[in-house]
């Protein structure tokens, strides 16, 4: 038996994408701009945000939890060094919905 998502559970996933390209937030918050959602079932907080704002790309990031708030202060915090880089691609929690829509 598997832990994964069920079908059901991925359908929902896709209308949950579905309308957040409907509603366009990118066009009217910014990247930078985070906030907080609660995790039904868990009571876990996902610290978000909506990315596009220049039109290259459109998603939502979701840090997870504590290691994820973490993951966003690094990003945040990024003074450009390779070390910073480094530990950034490894240490990054995230989960992240994304449409290229321009190359």
């Amino acid at each position: 038996m598997s832990n994964g998502p069920t079908l059901s559970q991925w359908q929902e996933l896709y209308v949950a994408a579905i309308e957040l390209r409907h509603l366009a937030p990118w066009q009217w918050k910014h990247d930078d701009a985070l906030f907080a959602v609660e995790g039904p079932d868990t009571a876990e907080i996902g610290y978000s945000s909506i990315m596009g704002a220049l039109g290259e790309f459109h998603g939502l990031a979701v840090f997870p939890g504590e290691a994820g708030w973490r993951s966003f202060q690094l990003l945040r915090d990024d003074d450009g060094s390779y070390q910073a880089e480094e530990q950034r691609m490894f240490d990054q929690c995230v989960l992240i919905a994304l449409r290229v829509v321009a190359m």
